[in-house]
């Protein structure tokens, strides 16, 4: 894995403002993270995304809007960014401080998407 981390860590220097970059599996799993605060709560917040995005790919499967391509959540102080990868049985979780560039956000998502999804194994 130290590949996946070479590249979360390649994207954190794309962004500004990130707290954090994981990569998260259906289980609640944190499979890869770069962390650029210490901030010990990555792990747990990663794995209460994973009921969110659970939540959000059955409403959007129940209004039959297409699939579900990225969700972004924003608070006073941040923006959280999942992004489904591969086949959608993982995701791509960026933190940031609320002066992130959103559209930066999402186009790093976008980019690297296809890049993690060959680094790991699977079906």
């Amino acid at each position: 894995m130290n590949e996946l981390n070479m590249m979360l860590e390649e994207m954190v220097k794309l962004l500004n403002e990130v707290v954090s970059i994981s990569i998260v599996g259906f289980d609640g799993l944190v499979i890869a993270e770069y962390t650029v605060e210490d901030n010990s709560s990555t792990e747990y917040s990663s794995a209460q995304m994973t009921s969110a995005m659970l939540d959000l790919k059955q409403l959007v499967e129940e209004i039959k809007m297409g699939k579900m391509v990225d969700n972004l959540l924003s608070t006073e102080t941040g923006h959280f960014l999942t992004k489904l990868i591969g086949d959608g049985s993982i995701f791509l979780s960026i933190v940031c401080k609320r002066g992130a560039n959103l559209g930066a956000m999402r186009y790093v998502s976008k980019v690297y998407n296809e890049r993690i999804w060959n680094i790991l194994p699977h079906d």
